[in-house]
């Protein structure tokens, strides 16, 4: 499946992806594959499975798709 990041909270480590049939999914960075140490931003495209749980769809295997997206916004915190 594709999609694109939608939301990504750098501190905790999770954030949204929006699928191509139009899904808000969750993720967490420690699905993001191929990467060390892990990082994505707001915008990034990518591709993934999806995990069904009594809480919900959760993306996992990310991968990077396209160009990478540097410095996206993300949620600021204070």
């Amino acid at each position: 499946m594709k999609g694109k990041v939608i939301f990504y909270h750098q501190i905790k480590g999770y954030g949204f992806i929006k699928s191509e049939d139009d899904q808000e999914i969750f993720f967490h960075i420690s699905e993001l594959e191929d990467y060390n140490p892990p990082q994505i931003n707001v915008n990034q495209e990518v591709e993934f499975g999806i995990v069904r749980s009594n809480k919900g769809d959760k993306a996992n295997k990310i991968k990077k798709i396209g160009k990478e997206v540097k410095g996206g916004k993300r949620k600021q915190n204070k």
